[in-house]
């Protein structure tokens, strides 16, 4: 897998800095080259079209996985799948003389890469950058839950209903958001269609309609799947079927690692176990694609961020902390492993007292939010005009395992993600040719 290359550029990343003050260990996105941002601009180039403010892989990277132009790329987003707990899957299934050995035969006939997240490292504002090769300062979409002052609501930006609601899916639309017009730059799709290639997206049927989706793929053929083997056939279906195009992208997300790794911890067997069956599907569709044709075709695998185990501790909820609550204008957004805190006007020093009354420069460290977006935390210039108001007063960084709780419902969750710790933040992206 050339672990030479790995290891020059895991260390290239590692210590890379945007710019913004971060406690040490934490991974600055590597916006410039060597994050998920970069892997749309990257694909764009491959089949002669661009947008605007999208930088593409760095070159080493590029000559690294992108050995020719490929008349059909897939992009597998595997979502929640982390650099480090990749690596350490793989040798363990190497070591267990007892385990099929499927992810070891892929990744034989594969090269790899380590690339960085995007900050906040979550899903909304990550797959809004892999469908846009914008940052998240640029599309605005910066939190699992986001303060949008044109609607007046603190929205859920996977869900698209108010962050406090029940069983309200989709009713910010009945504040006026238009789920299509919501981002403000252009997306690949739209790209890619004017190239004359055609794009596909493949998502379970029970999200291929929703909010987000209709946010994101917007101009994409959408292609819904039930398990697993619907997907791989859909994929095969749609590269060699009879009415095949010359020239495709095709997105295909697979969310179980991410939502076996909430409940449960990335740790947890069931999150091994699903991995495995995921590597047997995989194998075996590769296996056929290769004796289907001869077109030149990459399958790209990748993430939107890595998992974090985060064992529950009252100590982390906001509700035993009157003294810091007293300071916000309005429950804290983003997410659990990077909260942003809208502060009552004249409170700020009394604020950042209170979080370093109770906490230790360990566990949380606190930024303005105007020099977190200034200093590149959330991506270069241009930035869209209301992600500054999308961000609060505050920026709080946990660190270690530490997070900040703030829902009045019982908390579910033992694997989180959105914040900056390598765990989070590194993420693989491999090529197969097939």
């Amino acid at each position: 897998m050339n672990m030479n290359f790995q290891k020059t550029l895991l260390e290239k990343i590692l210590s890379h800095q945007c710019g913004v003050h971060l406690p040490e260990k934490m991974v600055h996105p590597y916006y410039e080259g060597a994050s998920i941002r970069n892997i749309p601009a990257s694909i764009l180039k491959n089949f002669g079209a661009q947008l605007p403010d999208t930088t593409p892989l760095l070159p080493e990277i590029e000559a690294h996985l992108f050995s020719e132009i490929y008349d059909h790329i897939g992009l597998f987003l595997i979502d929640g799948l982390g650099y480090d707990w990749f690596l350490n899957y793989l040798q363990a299934e190497n070591d267990n003389n007892h385990a099929p050995k499927f992810w070891n035969e892929i990744m034989n006939n594969a090269r790899i890469s380590p690339l960085t997240s995007i900050s906040p490292s979550t899903t909304a504002a990550a797959l809004t950058t892999y469908w846009t090769g914008a940052s998240p300062a640029a599309h605005g979409v910066l939190g699992y839950e986001m303060w949008l002052k044109e609607f007046g609501i603190l929205g859920n930006m996977i869900l698209h209903g108010p962050a406090a609601a029940r069983g309200a899916v989709g009713a910010l639309y009945n504040a006026g958001m238009e789920p299509e017009n919501f981002v403000p730059v252009p997306t690949i799709a739209r790209a890619l269609a004017d190239q004359g290639v055609a794009v596909q997206s493949m998502q379970h049927y029970s999200i291929v309609n929703s909010g987000l989706s209709t946010t994101l793929d917007n101009g994409a053929r959408r292609m819904p799947f039930k398990c697993l083997a619907d997907l791989f056939c859909n994929y095969e279906q749609a590269l060699s079927g009879a009415d095949a195009p010359d020239k495709s992208y095709t997105w295909l997300y697979y969310s179980e690692h991410d939502s076996l790794g909430h409940p449960y911890g990335v740790s947890d067997p069931r999150v091994h176990h699903d991995f495995a069956g995921l590597g047997f599907m995989l194998s075996q569709f590769l296996r056929r694609a290769r004796t289907s044709s001869t077109q030149k075709r990459l399958l790209l695998i990748s993430a939107d961020h890595g998992h974090l185990v985060t064992p529950k501790d009252p100590k982390y909820d906001l509700v035993n902390y009157p003294d810091v609550e007293m300071h916000l204008a309005m429950a804290p957004s983003g997410d659990n492993r990077l909260p942003y805190f809208y502060v009552k006007p004249g409170h700020e020093q009394a604020l950042v007292m209170a979080i370093e009354t109770h906490f230790s420069g360990d566990e949380f460290a606190i930024l303005k939010s105007e020099d977190a977006l200034k200093d590149g935390l959330f991506g270069p210039e241009p930035h869209f005009n209301r992600s500054a108001d999308r961000i609060g007063n505050y920026v709080l960084i946990p660190q270690g395992t530490s997070y900040l709780w703030w829902s009045d419902r019982p908390n579910p969750l033992l694997g989180r993600h959105g914040g900056l710790s390598r765990t989070e933040m590194v993420v693989p992206l491999i090529a197969v040719e097939y």
